[in-house]
Order: structure tokens, then C-alpha cells, then sequence
């Protein structure tokens, strides 16, 4: 699992761009050393969903996930990481 968790990064400047989307104050800043960190939050989170979501198409026989799956899912990893 290590190897899918670090197989793939965030490019700096989108994880930014988003993240200013979300403050609306423009005073704002983001730090560059804060950026790294919310990558490793946002891409642990993709990976459970991924996971979770990959049991529940098991459970029904399917090599696919569908949004389906994700839906399924979603509550609880929320509540989850929340």
C-alpha cells in the first residue's frame, strides 16, 4: 500500500489555487511548508476512499468502482476523519 500512497503527488500550485478558492479573505496567505502537509491529508484520504470503496465493488463481484461505491462510502469516512 506504501507504493500506491507515494506513487502519485499533487502539483503545489493546484493544491494552492485550491485552497485560496476557499478563503475568501484576500489577506490570506498560504504558506509553501503548509502545502506538503495537506498534500499527505488530501492523498491518505483519496486512499481510503479508494480502498473502501474498492471493498464494497469486491462484495458485489466487480472489478470496477462506480460512484456508486464512492457513495456508498462516503458517510462514514467522513465521519470518520471528521
Amino acid at each position: 500500500m506504501e507504493e500506491i500512497v507515494n506513487s502519485q503527488t499533487f502539483k503545489m500550485e493546484n493544491l494552492k489555487l485550491a485552497l485560496k478558492q476557499y478563503f475568501k479573505d484576500p489577506k490570506v496567505r498560504i504558506s509553501n511548508k503548509i502545502v506538503p502537509l495537506i498534500e499527505i491529508v488530501l492523498r491518505t484520504y483519496l486512499v481510503e476512499m479508494m480502498l473502501r470503496a474498492g471493498k464494497e465493488a469486491k462484495e458485489e463481484n466487480l472489478n470496477t468502482i462506480y460512484m456508486e461505491h464512492i457513495e456508498k462510502i462516503l458517510p462514514l469516512l467522513m465521519l470518520d476523519f471528521s
